[in-house]
């Protein structure tokens, strides 16, 4: 296991978190782009270790449960105050919206 988690880039530990979590850890990330008008293929292809970073540190979260029922009421914006990802992902779309504004 530590071999696989080395390759993958984890500690041991966070290999045997994401395996107890499940496949439902992205689909949360996902799900919080989708609400807040950001692309994942294009957040993909622009920067691939940014979204890494986003479904590690979403993975790793311990506020699952609640991500999961704010978004299933899409409120997008109380994630705010748990999110481990809001500060990248209000950066992610302010740099959408400048990018939009310009000619």
């Amino acid at each position: 296991m530590s071999r696989i988690a080395h390759d993958l880039g984890l500690t041991e530990s966070e290999l045997k978190m994401l395996a107890r979590k499940g496949p439902q850890s992205p689909q949360l990330l996902y799900d919080r782009l989708r609400e807040l008008g950001l692309d994942r293929q294009d957040l993909a292809k622009a920067g691939p270790a940014v979204v890494r970073d986003l479904e590690h540190t979403c993975a790793m979260c311990h506020s699952q449960r609640r991500c999961a029922k704010d978004l299933a009421h899409h409120d997008v914006e109380a994630g705010r105050t748990y999110c481990g990802n809001e500060t990248t992902l209000q950066s992610l779309k302010d740099d959408k919206a400048h990018q939009a504004s310009c000619p």
